[in-house]
């Protein structure tokens, strides 16, 4: 369906094709409301093999809640196979993380925000995301599918520390069965302030070894040590990070510099170029912002510095 279908369209397609519609697949923007969605797999569960319902580009529209998700997956029938779907979950409950290691259910977006999660709830999720990533064993049998790995995580405001960081880090690290790795991750881990520099640190492994390429931290501690990691990171030849957005911290003028030192060594070890880089509110000083807009200048020309 194109993006603009409306909820019209896609009942009328799918009431040509009942009985014998296998896969279907619709936009965030489409209009389409949860309750549909379940109502047309309900009235389609003896033929129907998948359904993909993917957030708008902009992921203001079309997530789904784990509620959601298990009233969908309940009125499928017994040849469903996949569920493709974005989600947003306040909190970690039992069903988002049945959800994330479901065969049926495949998340492609997971965004948790403003909850404070508990130690075991973070261990819990930490897992869940773990096998998430490490999944796979038996070869895509289209090579689409990669689509349908977790490629988004936001944590935003859910109190993380230091050592939820390393835990965190340690997950999304994981290899999938065959010793491949999955796609490069956009992480959000903004607002959460007990992540400090030594969060910082850890995550960083990450995007050395290219298994991220956006990250966000705002708001997360973050001072010139941590700066100083993420700039030796970046200038990793495996980097993949295009997108870094850490502003409101307190990186300075020593910090920024590390940034920029790191994205001109990247350029000559052939790491991905940063193509947008946020750090408003860090007292970076004319030190700072000259060593950043000569690395801008050196490696990207059109990069953006707001």
């Amino acid at each position: 369906f194109p993006s603009q279908a409306t909820r019209d369209a896609v009942d009328a397609a799918v009431a040509m094709s009942r009985g014998a519609l296998r896969s279907l697949k619709v936009p965030g923007d489409a209009g389409v409301s949860r309750a549909s969605f379940v109502a047309l797999v309900r009235s389609n569960r003896e033929s129907l093999r998948e359904l993909h319902a993917s957030a708008s580009s902009d992921g203001a529209r079309g997530h789904w809640t784990p509620k959601q998700v298990h009233a969908l997956v309940s009125a499928a029938g017994p040849r469903f196979r996949k569920l493709v779907v974005d989600v947003k979950s306040r909190g970690v409950c039992g069903a988002l993380v049945a959800q994330l290691a479901s065969p049926v259910v495949r998340v492609r977006q997971l965004e948790v925000r403003a909850t404070a999660l508990t130690p075991e709830e973070k261990s819990t999720l930490f897992d869940a995301l773990r096998r998430l990533r490490a999944e796979g064993e038996e070869p895509r049998a289209r090579a689409d599918d990669a689509d349908e790995r977790l490629t988004r995580l936001t944590l935003a405001s859910c109190g993380l520390s230091a050592a939820d960081a390393a835990a965190l880090a340690e997950a999304l690290a994981a290899e999938d069965a065959r010793g491949a790795s999955p796609p490069p991750l956009r992480l959000d881990l903004g607002d959460n302030p007990a992540l400090g520099d030594e969060g910082i640190a850890a995550l960083a492994a990450l995007v050395a070894s290219g298994k991220v390429r956006s990250l966000g931290v705002r708001g997360c501690g973050v001072g010139a040590a941590g700066a100083a990691a993420i700039g030796a990171a970046l200038a990793s030849p495996t980097a993949a990070l295009t997108r870094l957005d850490a502003s409101k911290n307190f990186l300075g003028a020593e910090g920024a510099v590390a940034l920029a030192d790191g994205m001109r060594t990247g350029m000559r070890t052939g790491a991905a170029p940063v193509r947008e880089l946020r750090i408003a509110h860090n007292a970076i000083g004319c030190e700072g912002a000259e060593a950043l807009a000569r690395a801008a200048a050196a490696r990207i020309p059109s990069a953006s510095i707001p």
